[in-house]
């Protein structure tokens, strides 16, 4: 009885030691896999640009006009506009208009006005021969249908960032120790965003270039929550049975730490903008957020 007993008391505190441990306090990294850039993500991601392109060429129809007014990869289309030669590698792009009448933050209108013209990337086509001023042109990449009146521009290659398959996280960074900046528009004008996503930065190639990393923070200020969020803080949070209640002050909001909710990586940059992919999202991401350039050397890992 008494080896029994001794045996029940030993398995007991053996599985007390096999417990997992509760994390350490200041534990606030997280570890999060990266969605990688593809191809299409680096060539369908559109971009701003500040110099309008020419609208010199431009679609002007396809091999079964007028019956097809929709093209996409693998289909022939007559360019018009001339200066253009047989081999020729052209990107089709379209000049964009946003439809929304509303701001998704205040100033975005004029934040995107000052970063420049949207444009979208549509596919590549190869200019299979000419007929006077009329390029016959295939495509032998799409992005999305290509119509009449899209552009036709010179090919620049692009290039491919490389990111780790792993990251960590800081969810609560210290002060800002890199360059600021903000999400001003997205990709097809979505408002509500995740990993994948594709973002227009308000940051140039003067302080960005392809391949930098970026972390998408939040902070709890007032001045700097979007107008919807800004109502929560006008809800009660006290309790029937709570003898006293607070209500937490402008600046004591200001002095919350702010909060890590995504990271991206840039894939392209241009004066006054530059063409960004969230590679992790830990909650939603919106046009607006503030975004932090990571530097390389306090880039972690894993």
């Amino acid at each position: 009885m008494k080896r029994v007993l001794l045996f029940l008391i030993a398995a007991t505190l053996g599985a007390g030691a096999q417990q997992p441990q509760p994390p350490a306090a200041n534990a606030t990294n997280t570890s999060e896999h990266t969605q990688m850039p593809s191809y299409s993500d680096v060539n369908c991601a559109g971009f701003l640009r500040q110099t309008p392109l020419s609208r010199t060429n431009f679609v002007a129809a396809g091999i079964y006009a007028p019956h097809t007014t929709r093209y996409a990869e693998g289909d022939t289309l007559f360019i018009e506009g001339g200066g253009l030669q047989e081999g020729a590698v052209l990107s089709l792009v379209r000049e964009l208009r946003d439809p929304n009448q509303n701001e998704a933050f205040k100033g975005q209108h004029r934040a995107v006005r000052v970063a420049g013209q949207p444009y979208a990337d549509l596919g590549r086509a190869k200019v299979v021969g000419m007929r006077g001023n009329v390029a016959i042109a295939h495509v032998d990449f799409a992005c999305a249908a290509i119509v009449p009146g899209d552009l036709a521009v010179a090919y620049e290659d692009r290039t491919m960032p490389t990111l780790p398959a792993t990251v960590s996280l800081d969810r609560f960074p210290a002060d800002a120790t890199g360059t600021m900046g903000q999400i001003i528009l997205a990709k097809d004008f979505d408002s509500v965003l995740g990993t994948g996503h594709k973002v227009y930065l308000n940051l140039g190639s003067d302080k960005v270039h392809v391949g930098d990393t970026f972390r998408i923070v939040k902070s709890y200020s007032p001045s700097e929550l979007q107008e919807v969020d800004r109502l929560s803080y006008k809800a009660t949070t006290d309790e029937d049975t709570q003898r006293k209640s607070m209500k937490i002050s402008k600046k004591e909001l200001n002095n919350l730490p702010r909060r890590t909710v995504g990271e991206g990586v840039v894939l392209a940059a241009t004066p006054g903008s530059s063409t960004a992919m969230i590679t992790v999202a830990l909650e939603d991401v919106l046009v607006g957020d503030r975004v932090e350039v990571i530097p390389a050397t306090s880039a972690s890992v894993k």
